[in-house]
């Protein structure tokens, strides 16, 4: 089954805003020029990218247990 494209849209809009918005917080006038002027990805911008990802995605609940129970070897 083929999903909707805007289910798409709205399961990625936030946390996409969110990354930009934690991006934008930091982000040098040398980074921005590197990356849009001159084709390059600055280390820094790509730590500072992941390290928004890592926070924005962390907002969302942790899944629900699954009701497994793990085996423990004897």
């Amino acid at each position: 089954m083929i999903s909707a494209p805007n289910a798409d849209k709205e399961r990625f809009t936030t946390p996409c805003t969110c990354i930009a918005q934690e991006v934008s917080k930091t982000l040098t006038a040398k980074e921005a020029e590197k990356f849009v002027v001159e084709g390059e990805n600055p280390v820094s911008l790509t730590f500072k990218v992941e390290s928004a990802g890592y926070q924005c995605l962390q907002e969302k609940a942790a899944p629900k247990d699954s009701g497994f129970t793990a085996v423990t070897p004897q």
